[in-house]
């Protein structure tokens, strides 16, 4: 058993691999208020994830079945979000 303990793992949205909770970002069906970024993984409702990148944002936004889910805005969130990451995180 590890001295870490148990991470949780979440497939994401956009290129379907599996990673570590923490490094993905968390959006929550709001019902009428639509999805939510969730970004401290603490409001209720379905939860997706998705990855920190634009690559991966772009795919998932191709597919059919994603298309219509987000407001213009949320995406904008997190496009917004990617790159404020990207500045972060050394190259």
């Amino acid at each position: 058993m590890s001295i870490r303990g148990h991470i949780p793992l979440r497939r994401c949205l956009g290129c379907r691999s599996v990673k570590p909770q923490a490094s993905l970002l968390r959006l929550a069906e709001g019902g009428d208020a639509g999805w939510r970024i969730d970004p401290e993984r603490r409001l209720g409702g379905r939860g997706h994830y998705v990855c920190l990148s634009e690559s991966c944002l772009a795919r998932l936004l191709t597919q059919r079945t994603v298309r219509g889910m987000f407001f213009p805005s949320t995406i904008q969130q997190i496009r917004r979000m990617i790159k404020e990451q990207s500045e972060v995180e050394p190259s």
